[in-house]
């Protein structure tokens, strides 16, 4: 890093238990043709995580990045 970067951190929390991404699943419809789509339990958790973004970020960010995540998990039964 050269002295005129400077090092901007974000910090955002999301509640509820995290949720992996799933495979996309396919079908195919009346007229044969195959479908993808995400599952409903992920596809609801990506959009949580990305409104919650929107509030964080004002816009994209732009340049090297780093990121951190820590999940924090129920103990399996």
């Amino acid at each position: 890093m050269n002295k005129q970067e400077k090092v901007v951190k974000y910090s955002f929390g999301i509640s509820g238990t995290p949720v992996a991404k799933a495979r996309p699943r396919a079908f195919a419809n009346k007229a044969g043709h195959i479908r993808m789509y995400t599952p409903k339990k992920s596809r609801e958790f990506e959009n949580m995580v990305r409104q919650r973004a929107e509030q964080v970020f004002e816009k994209p960010l732009q340049g090297p990045l780093r990121l951190e995540v820590t999940f924090f998990l129920p103990r399996p039964q």
